[in-house]
């Protein structure tokens, strides 16, 4: 009878010395100098690459995208190729895909590339399902679209590209 109050003692002993105390800091980055407000630990200009530079400073982005599909159906397990035109390289090419679904889901971007749940599927799909959608195949004048065969967040489809 004496050894659970000990025991007690014990696991309190050490939950206080494992939780009660802050986490040890190996390294802490240092704040910005006062004349340097803003974001922290980045020099944009020599740290980013050029095409991120660029977005920042109105590249890409600027202007809204070269190419706008507007909200298109796609049907279960089907692709479509669309068609863009812009040309130029794909390598300069930023590609946006957003999904709308008809129901609370919305607007999203909910497995993005595709997922296959197998025997845990997510709250309202099934065992096995594969949901999602992703776009593939990009030329300097098309775009595929392929949405998977149980998917229930990509009712439409929207692709918009901008040319860095």
């Amino acid at each position: 009878m004496r050894r659970f109050p000990i025991t007690l003692l014990l696991v309190l002993l050490a939950t206080l010395l494992l939780f009660g105390q802050p986490a040890p800091v190996a390294a802490e980055e240092a704040g910005p100098a006062a004349e340097e407000p803003g974001i922290l630990g980045v020099a944009w200009e020599s740290a980013a690459p050029q095409g991120l530079n660029a977005l920042l400073a109105g590249g890409a982005y600027a202007g809204g995208p070269a190419y706008d599909s507007g909200w298109i159906r796609l049907d279960r397990d089907a692709s479509r190729t669309l068609t863009h035109n812009l040309g130029g390289s794909t390598d300069d090419y930023v590609v946006v895909m957003d999904y709308k679904a008809n129901d609370s889901n919305g607007v999203n971007q909910r497995y993005y590339g595709g997922a296959d749940f197998g025997t845990k599927p997510a709250p309202g799909a099934n065992a096995e399902d594969r949901v999602g959608a992703y776009w593939r195949s990009l030329t300097t004048s098309t775009v595929t679209v392929y949405r998977r065969p149980e998917d229930i967040y990509a009712d439409f489809v929207r692709i918009r590209i901008w040319v860095d």
